[in-house]
């Protein structure tokens, strides 16, 4: 069942911008489907002058159908935690509803963010969609999520057991993170243009935090691999700046999500770095990256199992040290790493956006 001239409020908890998550892809393809669609960013720091905002500011985007919204909570959630995040979701319903008429059965409450929006009293004939792309299961306002809301979407299996406790209906689904039908054409002149720029090279797409493992990178460069890196910097260890002191390491910054296609078609594989793990558990990651490394049909190289056990020394190889992923990196420099381009292709066929939207709103009603 595809649900038409719907307006959706999506809640994200990253802004947007050029770095795209799973909450900005969604918003993009519902948009493209005909759906209005507004995007929420998260909140400023709170401050005393909150507590008189009642401005709400709408921002149209380039995409048609999408625009921004911005606005302050009124009361600080780090003191009488429920009681001032009840508060501050009924006071932004109300700021919300000059524009948005909130009291509609069209409506959709798409929450990526655990913490707002716990309910949307006194508005109750919308529908809400809590999906769950991180572990937030130590939050107390998860569990509330989790309760009022008609739909539980998890991208990580192991997530379900532990809704299914929480929440008496039936209705948690697995989804696992989508591909849009844009990341497989590319810019060819730009491929050819990054090649030239920095020859035989691997990626890593994703911001330096503090979980990232810097010595997989190091060990990388000291041994004369390129390595290109895409995304935001969260990290001002020592380490990282000596990372980017070797003349093989090249840091662009942050591209904008559409574009970062062409860079990922330019290199060698794409690659996963955190703290090495040959466990799949609830803490596993698949992430986004994944999908958009499988659309250019890249090998991966992970330092951590992922829930694509099919994929496994068919697209996507795992490492147990350093040196075992300079060695496969290796391989993939050489063009010596097997891809199973079939069952890749058949993957993303059934994981495209429009695929899984359609799949939500069935559920949904």
């Amino acid at each position: 069942m595809h649900l038409e001239n719907q307006t959706i409020l999506i809640i994200s908890n990253e802004p947007w911008g050029d770095v795209w998550f799973s909450k900005q892809h969604y918003a993009y393809e519902l948009s493209k489907l005909g759906h209005q669609v507004y995007f929420i960013n998260p909140t400023s720091k709170w401050n005393w002058f909150n507590i008189f905002s009642c401005k709400v500011i709408y921002t149209a985007t380039s995409y048609e159908n999408i625009t921004i919204v911005n606005y302050k909570n009124n009361f600080p959630q780090t003191i009488f935690k429920q009681i001032f995040t009840k508060i501050n979701d009924f006071i932004t319903c109300i700021k919300l509803n000059k524009n948005i008429v909130l009291n509609n059965p069209n409506l959709i409450w798409w929450k990526f963010d655990p913490y707002r929006f716990l309910s949307s009293f006194p508005f109750n004939k919308n529908k809400h969609i809590y999906h769950v792309v991180d572990p937030y299961n130590l939050l107390w306002q998860d569990k509330k999520q989790a309760i009022y809301s008609d739909l539980i979407i998890c991208v990580n299996e192991k997530y379900i057991d532990y809704y299914k406790k929480i929440s008496k209906k039936q209705n948690i689904i697995l989804i696992p993170h989508g591909i849009s039908s844009d990341e497989v054409v590319v810019d060819e002149l730009v491929v050819g243009e990054v090649c030239k720029k920095y020859g035989n090279f691997v990626v890593l797409v994703g911001n330096i935090a503090q979980d990232v493992n810097l010595e997989i990178l190091k060990h990388l460069a000291d041994n004369n691999i390129n390595v290109l890196i895409i995304g935001g910097v969260d990290s001002k260890s020592k380490s990282w700046e000596e990372l980017l002191s070797k003349e093989n390491i090249y840091f662009i910054g942050n591209v904008h999500a559409k574009k970062i296609k062409n860079y990922i078609a330019a290199s060698q594989a794409g690659l996963i770095v955190y703290e090495f793990k040959d466990i799949i558990n609830e803490n596993s990651r698949t992430p986004l990256k994944t999908m958009n490394y499988l659309s250019q049909k890249k090998p991966i190289i992970t330092s951590q199992k992922t829930t694509l056990v099919q994929f496994e020394n068919k697209g996507i190889f795992y490492a147990k040290d350093s040196e075992e992923f300079l060695q496969i990196v290796k391989k993939s420099i050489n063009g010596k790493l097997y891809l199973d381009e079939i069952e890749i292709k058949k993957y993303l066929e059934i994981h495209n956006y429009p695929i899984l939207i359609e799949k939500i709103f069935n559920y949904l009603n």
